[in-house]
């Protein structure tokens, strides 16, 4: 059987455009590459965790597919059906890194939302 890790070193290697946005989006494979290395470290299948989290195995397959962004209380669930406390660790970014330097801001749709409510706040008011 292929472990993600192996399978992700062979797609990264056939396709340099991938290697890049997966590159871009590091943070979140990342996390969900610790979470499925920890799963097939313990030799627990999808359908163990699933049960464990209570959810539908296809709820875990969805996750470790990374075609989806998940959300934090999955990951939370994923790592403590587990057995592993998650946390979070913010870096602060060289200097120059950042916008400056080609790399887009995460946007959420609340957040984008939330700049869009404040802009049309800012807007003069038109009369009639």
């Amino acid at each position: 059987m292929t472990t993600w890790r192996e399978a992700r070193a062979k797609l990264h290697a056939g396709n340099p455009l991938l290697k890049d946005e997966y590159d871009r989006l590091g943070p979140r494979f990342e996390t969900l590459s610790k979470l499925i290395d920890a799963r097939e470290r313990m030799k627990i299948s999808q359908s163990e965790l699933a049960r464990r989290m209570d959810v539908p195995p296809n709820v875990v397959s969805r996750f470790e597919s990374a075609q989806h962004s998940p959300r934090l209380d999955t990951i939370i669930a994923y790592a403590h059906a587990l057995g592993y406390e998650f946390k979070v660790a913010l870096k602060k970014q060289p200097t120059g890194a950042g916008i400056s330097s080609g790399n887009a801001p995460v946007t959420t749709r609340r957040s984008a939302a939330a700049h869009a409510k404040g802009a049309a706040s800012r807007r003069p008011k038109l009369s009639h």
